[in-house]
């Protein structure tokens, strides 16, 4: 019952009227699809002496196949909606610099389910009020955001400390 008045509050806000339902499915959704997931690497990671999965990612872990697929993902036959950043591969976590800033995980279409730049991402996401597109990422500290194509300078990809 508290949940349903949160909900209904949330939906009638001024700042939200034109938001519909699905927006908050959506990205409520892949939010947790993707913490889901992230959860399950640092897993691995602890697992493995602190080092992050490479390349065979998608076959060592043990996700369920409702895990890998965002609602929003449109395309058909296809399993995996979500993407690893490539530039992770193998490295270990104490050495990571920037974990709140470093990208894990995605919203991407991208070949063999790799990231490696921003050209990777899928901005499939629409706040239906503005229009605008929006991806959701996990990074490596466990948070999970949504960041709009315009609003990524703040993201990482590579594990490198700024100039």
């Amino acid at each position: 019952m508290v949940a349903l008045a949160i909900f209904v509050v949330v939906i009638f806000n001024d700042n939200y009227q034109n938001v519909l339902v699905s927006d908050y499915f959506a990205k409520d959704s892949c939010s947790k699809n993707q913490k889901e997931l992230m959860q399950n690497i640092m897993m691995y990671a602890t697992e493995h002496e602190s080092v992050m999965p490479g390349a065979e990612i998608w076959t060592v872990l043990e996700i369920e196949p409702n895990v890998i697929k965002c609602v929003e993902d449109k395309r058909v036959n296809v399993e995996n909606s979500y993407a690893y950043n490539a530039n992770l591969f193998s490295l270990n976590l104490k050495d990571i610099i920037a974990p709140a800033a470093l990208i894990a995980t995605a919203d991407s279409d991208a070949e063999n389910n790799f990231i490696r730049t921003f050209s990777d991402l899928n901005f499939r996401h629409i706040y239906k009020k503005t229009r605008e597109n929006f991806a959701i990422i996990s990074y490596i500290d466990g948070h999970v955001g949504a960041v709009a194509p315009d609003d990524m300078s703040f993201i990482k990809f590579e594990n490198k400390a700024d100039k």
